[in-house]
């Protein structure tokens, strides 16, 4: 869980220990059979649950910040049902079971996320196939297409970050309630960042709630920057952005839709949902996202 010194991005072997089970109890729940890989990197040991059969098109699945890829259990099913073999990243650096070897490198700046995506990629024989990235792991997937677009078949942006900026206000709500994580300011951080529907708050609510506590500050992940117009212009795989209509981190799907435009080949749709549109409104967001990964390309 840390450095061999003791350092850890949690404030406790015990909150460490603590989430790390709730980690396996969602994991478990899962409706597919799974397997992990331990893989190595510059920056330590990455964690990566995998599923689906092993001749299948490869997807690579980036999750959103501080909920881990067991966050992917409302997908996985029709995703591997599908006939694609998922890969589901641990972001290092983050809660979850990746390690970060050294609390003070870690991939800070977007060429260098690109390039440990490319790494991780290489390091599972992932020559080219599906991105499917929500929140941060949209920002994420849209660095690793960057860095390497031939490798990307589809990029799939569920309510991503780096379409538009993150706000001031934001950034210092998140800033405090990690640096003070009081019950009224999880609960409250909590419902602002990820709302209050059932398919969200009954099976992520309690897990969101523990990462606010349990890890330290400062942040061991890089943050998220928006990507110029000319850099999504430039990244010519078919795209599918899905946007929730009342997204507090994406902001006014409008404007967030209007930024996007310059994809070459881009699908947009809109949902009733707040940030985390994947598993929010896994009902609409599957079909969509299978029926795109589907589509020939070009048509």
């Amino acid at each position: 869980m840390g450095h061999e010194d003791g350092a850890s991005i949690y404030r406790s072997p015990a909150a460490a220990a603590g989430l790390l089970e709730r980690y396996d109890e969602i994991l478990d729940a899962w409706p597919v059979e799974h397997t992990t890989l331990d893989l190595k990197s510059r920056y330590g040991t990455v964690h990566v649950n995998v599923a689906g059969p092993e001749g299948g098109v490869p997807a690579l699945l980036l999750h959103a910040a501080s909920m881990a890829s067991v966050s992917w259990a409302p997908n996985v099913g029709p995703l591997v049902a599908a006939g694609y073999r998922i890969y589901a990243v641990d972001y290092i650096g983050e809660a979850g079971r990746s390690v970060l070897a050294d609390l003070g490198e870690y991939p800070k700046t977007p060429v260098e996320i690109g390039r440990l995506y490319v790494d991780i990629a290489d390091r599972l024989g992932i020559e080219r196939g599906a991105v499917i990235g929500a929140s941060a792991g949209g920002h994420t997937a849209m660095r690793y297409a960057q860095a390497n677009p031939a490798r990307v078949s589809k990029l799939v942006l569920l309510g991503p970050m780096g379409i538009t900026p993150l706000g001031l206000s934001a950034v210092t709500r998140m800033m405090m309630v990690s640096m003070f994580p009081t019950d009224a300011r999880v609960a409250k951080t909590r419902m602002w960042a990820i709302g209050s529907a059932s398919t969200v708050i009954d099976p992520y609510g309690k897990w969101f709630a523990e990462v606010l506590r349990a890890v330290a500050t400062p942040p061991r992940v890089g943050r998220p920057k928006p990507l110029h117009t000319e850099e999504m212009a430039a990244l010519p795989m078919p795209v599918l952005l899905v946007l929730g209509d009342h997204d507090n981190l994406v902001g006014n799907p409008e404007r967030a839709a209007r930024s996007a435009g310059v994809f070459p080949d881009i699908q947009i749709e809109v949902v009733e949902s707040a940030h985390l549109v994947n598993v929010e409104r896994a009902d609409l967001v599957n079909p969509l996202m299978i029926e795109f990964l589907a589509r020939e390309e070009g048509t």
